[in-house]
């Protein structure tokens, strides 16, 4: 049984990954129950995160941990998967 942990290895992530804080205030959010990695920015400085300042990539693969970033590049890796 795949889902049973004295029969190898399993990954059981909390509903919510690790936040990254970006240096122009993007927060980089991952999802450990839907598969989602979100980008959230008060792009027009109001205070208010509207549906516009929220970028969405579904995966369908679930995460622990928070992206990493480099210049131009943002890399995240599910429990089991492909990195993206």
């Amino acid at each position: 049984d795949p889902h049973n942990p004295a029969d190898g290895d399993f990954c059981l992530p909390d509903a919510q990954g690790i936040p990254l804080i970006a240096g122009d205030g993007t927060v980089y959010a991952t999802s450990g129950l839907s598969g989602s990695l979100r980008a959230i920015r008060d792009a027009d400085g109001d205070g208010v995160i509207s549906p516009s300042e929220v970028s969405t990539f579904q995966t369908h693969n679930v995460f622990l941990n928070s992206p990493s970033l480099a210049p131009g590049m943002a890399v995240v890796a599910p429990c089991w998967g492909p990195v993206y």
